[in-house]
């Protein structure tokens, strides 16, 4: 905890160093100082459950090196399973969240492939109208189909690449204003 502090102190102060100015410019313009306070009070409050989190993995921790101690086993590395029969309720709650993550992993890619099929089944045949005043085909139901095909596959591997900047995108389409 004490390290994590270290560098929460060290990044705030050279964010306050970079961005000091700016920030007290930014935030006597009164447009910009009524958008920015309240995501700065959340984020704020955010970073308070975080210390909670801390908190608790820490004292998570201690446990387990208690419990390692208190069964004999030795340093870290030699023996891991040495008078360690069964799982503890700690390693089924880390296999667990190992689990959730790799499942949010997998949902957010195929979601983020989802979206970005549909985004570019539009984006490709409209732009290759515009830029080319056609169709590639002498049919155009042809044409058109080829390019909704060719969206999909450029849309979806793209997402399933990048879920993070389509996800991203997707809020900026389902942002209410």
């Amino acid at each position: 905890k004490e390290r994590i502090d270290e560098k929460m102190l060290s990044a705030d102060k050279a964010m306050e160093k970079k961005m000091g100015d700016a920030m007290q410019a930014a935030m006597f313009d009164e447009k910009v100082s009524s958008i920015i306070a309240p995501a700065v009070k959340e984020f704020g409050a955010r970073m308070e459950e975080l210390n909670a989190i801390f908190d608790r993995q820490i004292v998570s921790a201690k446990r387990l090196e208690q419990r390692e101690k208190a069964n004999g086993a030795s340093a870290p590395g030699s023996a891991p399973f040495k008078n360690q029969a069964r799982y503890t309720r700690q390693d089924k709650a880390n296999v667990t969240n190992t689990m959730i993550k790799k499942t949010y992993s997998l949902v957010s890619r195929l979601l983020a492939a989802l979206f970005g099929a549909i985004l570019f089944a539009i984006i490709v045949p409209v732009s290759y109208w515009l830029i080319f005043d056609g169709m590639p085909t002498e049919s155009f139901l042809t044409g058109i189909a080829t390019l909704i095909v060719a969206g999909l596959v450029i849309g979806a591997v793209l997402g399933a690449l990048f879920p993070r900047f389509f996800g991203f995108v997707f809020e900026i389409f389902t942002d209410d204003v």
